[in-house]
Parts: structure tokens; C-alpha cells; sequence
């Protein structure tokens, strides 16, 4: 299959698939879906879907006021209103209802990799999806972190559910742990804490 992106498509298709795809702008650049090995019992609803996808976006625009991309565009990409997003391709393996994400790579105006992967639960809803940001992206305003020789990632969960996706750095990323193997003086400006995973 082969559309362009619409809000119609956004919301419907891509939102279902991942949350983060809904922000993607609406434009006339074709995203390409690959199905194979698709089967479907119409009797189990949800519970009955298995099928393999391959999903090619390629690079699109999206909202910076995206929740996915919130950590990042707050800290590096605040004034900006747009931003440019390269995809690689997506692939989707979902069983028995449950789509599992392979890990896939994306880059953020053309400089920030990021890579997701994770679980996505078509019967509750839930979501469980992990993505890895470079420390020195999101600590862009940071002096201090510019220029590091060591590449850290940061994890980023987005939890809660296709409609309420709730997006926070993973409690168990101790910053100011990794930092102190990187300086004996304090970095000012860091926050040496994470936010408190929804219930």
C-alpha cells in the first residue's frame, strides 16, 4: 500500500500504530505499507490479529509540540515550530494482538539518532515502548555536556495508553550517578533526578 499522509491517516492508521507517528504533519510525501504472513479471526477482535508489517515513512515534518519528542524539542528545539524527521524502516511483527517493535532508527534535523523499540498491546491498549536519546542532546543548554567522548543514552518510556501516551525518562537512569564517572565538579543545570513513572 502507498498513501499520503492526511490527518485522516494520522489519526486513524498511524496513531494505532505508534502514538509518536500522529505527529507527523500532514503532506503529500507517500509512506509506503508492506503486509505479509496477515492473519485475522474476526470472532477474537484483536485478539485474533497476526500479521508482519513494514512500514517506510521516510523523512517528514513533525509537530515540535509532539509529546514523543517533548524531552528533546524542550531542551534543544524549544523555539522552533516544526522539525524535520528521517525514518528508517519500521518493522512490526504483531501476535496474537500484541505488536512488537524491532528496534528502528530515526534522526532528528538531520543531527540527533534516536532508536525505539518495544510493545505496543492492541487488547489493553497499553503502551511499552523505550527510546534512547543522547545525553548531550538533551542537555544541549548544558556547557558541561557538549563535546562528550562517551556515547550516553538516555531512556525514554512512553507508557500509558494509544490515547493518553504518558512519555518520561526511565526512574531507573540515574544521572547524576553517570555523571560523576564524567567530572569530579558538579554540573550545573543538570537534573540529578527523574520524574516519577505514571501509576
Amino acid at each position: 500500500f502507498e498513501f499520503a499522509i492526511d490527518e485522516r491517516v494520522t489519526k486513524n492508521l498511524l496513531k494505532q500504530l505508534n502514538p509518536m507517528l500522529a505527529d507527523i504533519l500532514p503532506n503529500k510525501h507517500p509512506i509506503q505499507l508492506m503486509i505479509s504472513n496477515g492473519e485475522y479471526s474476526f470472532d477474537n477482535s484483536a485478539a485474533g490479529l497476526s500479521v508482519d508489517l513494514v512500514l517506510q515513512i521516510g523523512t517528514v515534518e513533525m509537530n515540535c509540540q509532539s509529546e514523543s519528542l517533548r524531552l528533546l524539542t524542550d531542551f534543544k528545539y524549544k523555539t522552533k515550530d516544526t522539525i524535520l524527521v528521517q525514518f528508517e524502516p519500521i518493522r512490526i511483527n504483531i501476535r496474537n494482538g500484541v505488536a512488537t517493535y524491532k528496534r528502528f532508527n530515526f534522526i532528528v534535523n538531520n543531527e540527533v539518532p534516536i532508536s525505539c523499540s518495544g510493545t505496543i498491546n492492541y487488547l489493553t491498549k497499553k503502551l511499552q515502548l523505550k527510546s534512547l536519546i543522547p545525553l548531550a542532546d538533551i542537555g544541549y543548554n548544558i556547557k558541561e555536556l557538549h563535546g562528550l567522548d562517551n556515547d550516553i543514552y538516555v531512556p525514554v518510556i512512553t507508557a500509558g495508553t494509544i490515547a493518553k501516551p504518558a512519555v518520561y525518562v526511565d526512574p531507573n537512569f540515574d544521572v547524576a550517578e553517570i555523571l560523576s564517572t564524567l567530572s569530579s565538579e558538579p554540573i550545573e543545570g543538570v537534573i540529578t533526578s527523574t520524574p516519577d513513572a505514571p501509576n
